[in-house]
């Protein structure tokens, strides 16, 4: 697996992957591996290739990640991390959905996957550790928005809906100042929360049956902070 800033590693052909490698002795490189950024390269790879051996081995992965560390402690930081966590839920879900588009869903892949993502919400809806207020916290939340989305028939799913409606409005309206800026000041934070409230917008509106988009935002909330660009200026000295 390359990684951009760092290089190559072996993660296979097997896919029992040491999850405690950390080659390059960097926080950054092994919050990729726990996030399992991998399973990104490895769709690209399925898609121009027309294979299917990318989804193939991120399930395998994804299988091995769970005997591993289900038993782990939430506590642990380098496992658990409140971005880290959120982004890897999301890939787990991805592959589930393509499993299941590719006739690949069996029974056991059902109980496994069921498990996980009951293991990833049950940490992300915990206010222990919810990242309130930051970037981190509304990346938590449009996770926890789109595990319940995606499992409504799952029993823990309609008690977790009003903790995402809180949330996002919280969140959503805690990133951005009534001026449409972003409470960061920062032109990259900026156009980062702009896609996250797009993101929010499209699942919702997907999934209008959880809650109404316009509760959480409105079209004239994300005009407003959109225009804001116009005015923003990089730290090079240019106009974003």
């Amino acid at each position: 697996w390359h990684t951009p800033r760092f290089g190559s590693v072996l993660l296979g052909p097997e896919v029992g992957i040491d999850w405690e490698n950390d080659p390059f002795q960097n926080r950054s490189w092994v919050w990729l591996l726990q996030q399992l950024h991998f399973i990104k390269d490895l769709l690209i790879y399925d898609n121009e290739n027309k294979t299917l051996d990318g989804l193939k081995f991120s399930d395998c992965a994804i299988k091995n990640w769970y005997k591993v560390f289900k038993n782990h402690s939430y506590d642990s930081h380098g496992v658990w991390h409140d971005h880290g966590s959120a982004l890897r839920l999301r890939r787990i879900i991805e592959i589930k959905n393509k499993l299941i588009e590719n006739n690949l869903w069996d029974n056991q892949n059902q109980s496994i996957y069921q498990e996980l993502i009951e293991l990833h919400v049950k940490y992300l809806i915990s206010e222990k550790y919810y990242s309130k207020g930051t970037n981190h916290g509304l990346e938590q939340t449009i996770t926890l928005l789109i595990a319940v989305a995606t499992n409504m028939n799952e029993p823990w799913s309609k008690g977790c809906i009003n903790t995402c409606k809180e949330r996002l409005v919280y969140e959503t309206t805690k990133m951005f100042d009534k001026d449409g800026g972003h409470f960061e000041n920062s032109p990259h934070y900026h156009g980062l929360g702009i896609n996250q409230l797009m993101m929010i917008n499209t699942i919702l509106k997907k999934y209008n049956s959880i809650l109404p988009a316009s509760s959480i935002i409105s079209n004239e909330f994300i005009e407003n902070v959109t225009s804001i660009l116009i005015f923003m200026i990089s730290p090079l000295g240019e106009l974003v």
